[in-house]
């Protein structure tokens, strides 16, 4: 099976064309100083028509691995189940393995990967298996992997431009996942709550009623989709308070920056896109990465009880913030048939 790796160079794909077509696709979100430019298109095109999805960033010598990380986090959002983040590493000299596992483990994302070039990782790359390689020219490598990059002019439906190329061994590749369903009612309520706070930026608990919608308005959903969706929420002051504290490293310089920010009534993601993409926070990440606050982890999951104690865990778990006992209470009272997914 060959599929194909795309960034702006390709310009407009035919997605629908190429998805009938092929069952992967690799697709660069950044190339470590800027987010691709077709970026956006290609991810929108490639989750609505392609079953197997990789997004890779491009890692030049000079940019510190765990800024360029962030960069690439702050481009692509949370991934769906199942999509994989790949790391392309193909320039620097000597052992180049500390800043291959800096940039993996700044992620810690659920499927990680590494690209390089067959002879680069043989002298940078000592002991690591390499999942995508490349080597043209020549016959497949014996070094384990799972793609083999083997050309850079191959054409495929749908594209218009000869792209590169690889080939996948397996019978078919694994689809991302849309779906895993449990009745962990608590590890929705968890999600819900750091959501509010990590990315609308509430400093106080939601209000029960929202809460509430959102866990019997998203039956079937995965925690990926959850997020999702509160990204594509209208953005509030909060939003953009907590986009500068992650990206630039401190609060905006007045409430007129903030009205600025909210003229457009953008998105949750366009605000912290826009930050996290603005030369001043490539600047402070560059200079200032051993300082940077760290991504909040993904909420951790309990054993669901449809409880007071057990949502009161989960809750802390998320946050580190009081929560008012009656909204625990509140919440303890939601029905524990509700459909629950954590996906993650």
């Amino acid at each position: 099976m060959v599929i194909a790796d795309v960034s702006e160079f390709q310009q407009t794909i035919d997605w629908a064309a190429y998805g009938a077509a092929v069952p992967g696709l690799i697709i660069r979100a950044h190339n470590g100083a800027r987010p691709d430019k077709f970026w956006i298109a290609n991810c929108d095109g490639a989750r609505k028509h392609v079953a197997w999805r990789g997004f890779y960033q491009y890692l030049p010598a000079g940019v510190d691995p765990v800024a360029a990380a962030r960069m690439f986090q702050a481009t692509t959002g949370p991934l769906l189940p199942g999509e994989v983040a790949i790391l392309d590493l193909e320039e620097g000299s000597g052992d180049q393995r500390a800043r291959r596992q800096a940039w993996l483990d700044t992620l810690q994302d659920e499927i990680e990967w590494t690209y390089s070039g067959l002879a680069f990782a043989r002298a940078h790359l000592p002991g690591i298996r390499v999942e995508w390689l490349a080597a043209y020219g020549q016959g497949e490598p014996v070094d384990a992997h799972d793609l083999w990059q083997f050309t850079n002019a191959r054409t495929f439906p749908g594209i218009a431009s000869p792209c590169d190329a690889s080939i996948f061994h397996g019978a078919t590749l694994p689809a991302a996942a849309t779906s895993t369903t449990t009745d962990q009612e608590d590890d929705m309520i968890t999600l819900i709550l750091w959501c509010y706070a990590q990315l609308v930026g509430r400093t106080a608990p939601p209000s029960t009623a929202e809460v509430e919608n959102w866990v019997t308005g998203t039956p079937g959903w995965t925690a990926a989709q959850v997020v999702n969706g509160f990204l594509a929420a209208d953005a509030e002051p909060g939003s953009v308070v907590k986009a500068y504290y992650d990206y630039l490293g401190g609060a905006p310089e007045s409430d007129a920056v903030v009205a600025e920010r909210l003229a457009s009534k953008p998105t949750i993601r366009q605000v912290r896109l826009a930050i996290a993409q603005s030369p001043e926070a490539t600047t402070w990440a560059t200079t200032h990465v051993t300082n940077r606050t760290p991504p909040p982890a993904t909420p951790t999951q309990v054993t669901a009880t449809a409880d007071t104690a057990a949502i009161t865990t989960a809750i802390q778990t998320a946050i580190a913030a009081a929560v008012p006992a009656e909204l625990v209470a509140a919440l303890s009272s939601i029905r524990a048939t509700t459909t629950i997914t954590t996906g993650a």
